[in-house]
């Protein structure tokens, strides 16, 4: 009998061995991962203080976690989606939409933020999968202004690298609308606009 006992209790002691040790190869004692909503919020906060620069998060998405941007966007900043892979945007895992995410599949994956300043409001980007292209521009040169018809050299260097533009007409580059020949737009009774370098420069930054 207290052979039979002795048993038992050897045979329950390594059920419950066997049992930890499981729970700890499957991460069960782990620290608890952060959410990701929450990951997502302060990577926006960081990025919206640092204006332009790239904030890098690696996210844990469960099956069925889903968020609207609405509940990022705050009086400063309006937030957006998008997937910038398609291995991950065409693997079903997840749905990805300029307002909303859903997640149909357990994905881990990278994720990319950047805000940019829009008129009285900042544009945060949320990119799913591979970083998007930075660019910056470091040297922008052309002259301020030259005669309508005129073809004129645009030279500007982004990343390091540098980009020379060639000159073309309009019958090298033919789009559905024809541009008709005189197409002078005045705008003397608006207020008065900015440099369009400044607008260039801007476009070219994003």
């Amino acid at each position: 009998m207290k052979n039979k006992i002795m048993r038992r209790i050897k045979i329950a002691v390594m059920a419950i061995i066997t049992a930890i040790l499981i729970m700890l190869a499957t991460g069960f004692f782990s620290p608890a991962e952060e959410k990701p909503l929450l990951q997502i919020e302060n990577a926006i906060n960081y990025a919206e203080i640092n204006e332009g620069e790239m904030v890098k998060i690696e996210l844990r998405l469960k099956k069925d976690f889903a968020t609207k941007a609405e509940l990022l966007d705050t009086s400063t900043r309006n937030v957006r989606f998008e997937c910038n892979s398609s291995e991950i945007c065409n693997s079903g895992k997840i749905k990805v939409q300029p307002r909303s995410i859903f997640v149909k599949q357990l994905l881990n994956t990278d994720a990319y933020v950047r805000c940019k300043k829009k008129t009285s409001l900042n544009d945060c980007v949320v990119y799913f999968g591979k970083k998007p292209a930075q660019l910056k521009v470091t040297i922008l040169a052309f002259k301020d202004a030259f005669p309508r018809g005129e073809e004129t050299p645009l030279l500007f260097k982004l990343k390091n690298i540098a980009v020379k533009t060639a000159p073309c007409t309009s019958s090298e580059f033919p789009r559905q609308a024809k541009r008709p020949k005189y197409s002078i737009l005045l705008n003397t009774k608006l207020d008065q606009t900015r440099p369009w370098q400044d607008a260039l420069k801007e476009y070219l930054a994003l």
